[in-house]
């Protein structure tokens, strides 16, 4: 049973609207991640492949626009073969961010792909040796962090009228991105340190109170989960609504009542020719 030509035909130029309408979701997507989360790694290289989703969207839009408003059957057959190519590159993308999101959590800290991790690592490892020492002596103002909570765990240079309140303020040290992503962490999920726990904070307010039993590795793992899934989630939702057009777009082509005219007008015009 097929659905009525009429309305499949009036239902095309809706959809190659439609299609290019879904190339801005990966792009709106990529720059609201960014500006909601500095977190977000690899911003330049996912907002030159969402551009690039968006501008080739666009373009097969307005290619199958034009094939169905002209009748081109050469370009409607183009229309779908690449609306076809998009959706499995989309399922096979979707399918890798989940496996990815779904193995994360297996990834160790000094496992962790990249030179992303080991600088964050070092910059810790730096940050633990300077502040709070003799030569980076910290402000400590919170009654909750005494002096037997920071003797107990090895942290003897502070004072409680003057000093430095994080890494940035020490001498010969100012803020760059990496500090900015270690301060943004420890804001958000009250952790401290990369890959091992640290019993203060270092790179936003060591009056802030005491961090979180885990480091801050383990709550950027589960951020990178987060937004892989939800990546995932859009790619499946793009690719269902290009299958659901060009399920459209083959009942267009192949419907029984599209040459029905054709048909019936043949032998009129072979009757009046023949007299």
């Amino acid at each position: 049973m097929c659905l009525p030509y009429n309305f499949v035909k009036q239902s095309l130029i809706p959809s190659t609207i439609v299609i290019m309408v879904l190339g801005i979701i990966p792009l709106l997507t990529v720059v609201i991640m960014h500006k909601k989360n500095e977190l977000f790694e690899s911003y330049e290289y996912a907002l030159i492949g969402a551009f690039s989703n968006f501008v080739t969207l666009l373009i097969l839009g307005l290619f199958g626009f034009i094939g169905y408003y002209q009748k081109k059957q050469c370009m409607i057959g183009c229309y779908l073969g690449c609306l076809g190519l998009i959706t499995v590159l989309l399922v096979i993308a979707a399918i890798a961010l989940t496996y990815i999101a779904k193995d994360i959590d297996y990834i160790q800290c000094e496992n962790y792909p990249g030179e992303y991790s080991d600088e964050l690592n070092q910059l810790t490892q730096n940050a633990k040796s300077l502040f709070c020492s003799i030569d980076c002596e910290c402000l400590v103002t919170n009654p909750n962090i005494n002096s037997t909570y920071l003797d107990d765990n090895g942290i003897y240079y502070f004072d409680e009228s003057e000093g430095a309140i994080n890494y940035q303020d020490c001498p010969n040290q100012s803020s760059n991105q990496y500090t900015n992503k270690m301060k943004l962490l420890e804001e958000t999920y009250g952790c401290s340190g990369w890959c091992n726990q640290y019993p203060i904070f270092l790179f936003s307010n060591i009056n802030n109170g005491i961090p979180t039993s885990d480091a801050c590795y383990y709550y950027f793992i589960k951020y990178l989960k987060y937004y892989s899934l939800k990546a995932s989630f859009s790619y499946y939702t793009i690719a269902l609504f290009i299958i659901v057009i060009e399920i459209f777009a083959c009942c267009f082509c192949c419907h029984p009542d599209r040459n029905k005219g054709k048909k019936r007008m043949y032998p009129y015009i072979k009757y009046e020719l023949a007299e």
